[in-house]
């Protein structure tokens, strides 16, 4: 069983070496499809737990010998995060157990952030454009600090309001990457926000207005790139029959 902790939390240590007691007692589910994920209260503190789902032969043999664990990646990219001022929940550790030599089971666990919305209910309030025109400012911030959020999807991005502004929380970390992000990537990372046209267009025009082009050219490629991955996700999803 291999577990690091972050410096700080040194304390939580007995909580990562009964993990699984601990996540099995909680009842408080936030979310449970392929991962599960839990609030815990450790040490007068609600943390998160998730629990990933156990990889199959292949996939632990790759993750043993070959790629990071998702919960380390979700542990390393916290920590870069914070050390670029990014928002995201404070990493607390992870946890990596085997079975004849290959991952079987890992956890991740950080601190429970405080928010008022996701991305998702974010579309359907009266403040819509102001959140979207705040975001397209928070993601190009993340942008040329050189993230890309590779599962920038509705529920991954948490939402607080702050008097008029509204602060911007990634979350479901294993996916990124720490790169140079182009204008057309950084507009093609928006795909999986799932937009409506108009919401696409407005978007893509107020991530131009903030990179230096034309708001027609961010409006045409966004709408583009999310009419494509669309279009993608719907014909995967009537391969797999679930429509």
């Amino acid at each position: 069983m291999k577990i690091v902790i972050n410096p700080t939390y040194q304390s939580f240590e007995p909580l990562f070496r009964d993990i699984q007691t601990y996540f099995t007692n909680s009842t408080e589910i936030i979310h449970k499809e392929r991962n599960v994920l839990k609030n815990v209260t450790y040490n007068n503190k609600i943390l998160v737990i998730k629990a990933f789902k156990q990889p199959h032969f292949f996939n632990g043999v790759i993750y043993t010998y070959f790629r990071d664990s998702k919960a380390k990646r979700s542990y390393r990219n916290a920590l870069r995060l914070i050390e670029l001022d990014i928002s995201t929940p404070i990493p607390i550790g992870y946890l990596e157990k085997k079975s004849c030599g290959l991952l079987k089971e890992s956890y991740y666990v950080c601190e429970k952030v405080d928010y008022k919305l996701t991305m998702r209910e974010a579309r359907k309030v009266k403040e819509a454009k102001l959140i979207f025109k705040q975001f397209a400012a928070f993601a190009y911030s993340l942008h040329q600090k050189g993230v890309f959020h590779k599962d920038l999807s509705l529920g991954n991005i948490l939402i607080k309001k702050r008097k008029e502004m509204y602060d911007f929380t990634l979350v479901d970390l294993n996916r990124m990457k720490f790169k140079k992000v182009s204008f057309k990537e950084g507009l093609k990372n928006f795909s999986r926000l799932w937009l409506t046209n108009e919401d696409a267009g407005f978007l893509g025009s107020e991530y131009a207005k903030i990179s230096g082009r034309t708001e027609d050219e961010g409006a045409r490629l966004l709408e583009m790139f999310n009419k494509k991955f669309k279009s993608k996700k719907i014909f995967k999803d009537k391969i797999r029959g679930k429509r």
